[in-house]
């Protein structure tokens, strides 16, 4: 797969306004990752560019085709890429993923109110675990992490939930969740997620703040001036992010999501 020219400066500008705190040879963890664009534009990259062949990327995902496809470039051009084959959750468990035609929207079919078992052509039994136990099982020091970024819909706060230990003893930590979806992924415990996830950062003494995707600065010029998708920017129904950092880390005035 070759990087065009706009595709490399599009992921250089995103990696400095989505991830300001990871540097050259830092850790990240990617907790979901999409590799269903051929023009290799996934957060999972933008890390890996970042932290350059001396960092480290823990990239978790369950669905098998996205691991197939970063497989195809991870050994040559992005050695510092770590994949993990694994749902995640608030607990150990063992469910279904239902596989769709598109991978970005594969899903766990403990989330699925049946929308999603219709699109589904396939389904396929994985392991779910908790951040806390995948990072322990892997020897992964939680005070190495700079960052973690989490896009695994609708099991975001569920992942969450299951990352206590990390919450509570990373020093210097930024955070970015996926979250506030208009359906029923973006509801727990029939409360709004995005309210849920930004409290439970709190309890553990992360400032945490939540924006609609379409109103961040960067997210608004990709899609309504280069995507030209104008329906999104300022649609108070189109999902967000939730940004949230602990410690010497503080949320940059610019940070932004795409």
């Amino acid at each position: 797969m070759k990087t065009s020219f706009f595709v490399k400066v599009r992921n250089y500008i995103d990696g400095i306004l989505k991830f300001p705190y990871l540097k050259k040879d830092g850790t990240s963890v990617q907790v979901g990752f999409d590799l269903s664009s051929q023009r290799l534009t996934s957060d999972l990259i933008v890390m890996a560019k970042k932290v350059g062949k001396g960092g480290n990327i823990i990239a978790i995902d369950p669905t098998p085709a996205n691991h197939k496809k970063i497989k195809q470039v991870i050994d040559d051009t992005f050695p510092t890429i770590k994949l993990i084959q694994c749902g995640t959750y608030d607990k150990k468990n063992v469910s279904q993923l239902l596989i769709t035609e598109r991978d970005s929207h594969n899903i766990v079919d403990n989330l699925d109110n049946g929308v999603y078992k219709k699109r589904s052509n396939q389904q396929l039994e994985i392991e779910l675990d908790t951040l806390d136990n995948i990072l322990e099982e892997n020897d992964i020091d939680i005070q190495s992490i700079n960052h973690i970024n989490i896009t695994n819909n609708g099991a975001e706060y569920k992942t969450i939930a299951g990352m206590k230990n990390i919450l509570s003893s990373a020093q210097n930590l930024t955070i970015t969740v996926i979250a506030g979806r208009s359906d029923n992924l973006g509801v727990e415990d029939d409360k709004v997620d995005h309210i849920e996830i930004k409290n439970l950062m709190e309890e553990y003494g992360f400032n945490a703040k939540f924006y609609r995707q379409g109103k961040l600065f960067w997210w608004a010029i990709i899609h309504q001036l280069i995507l030209k998708r104008k329906w999104v920017v300022g649609n108070e129904k189109y999902f967000g992010v939730v940004i949230a950092a602990k410690g010497k880390n503080k949320i940059k005035w610019y940070q932004s999501y795409s």
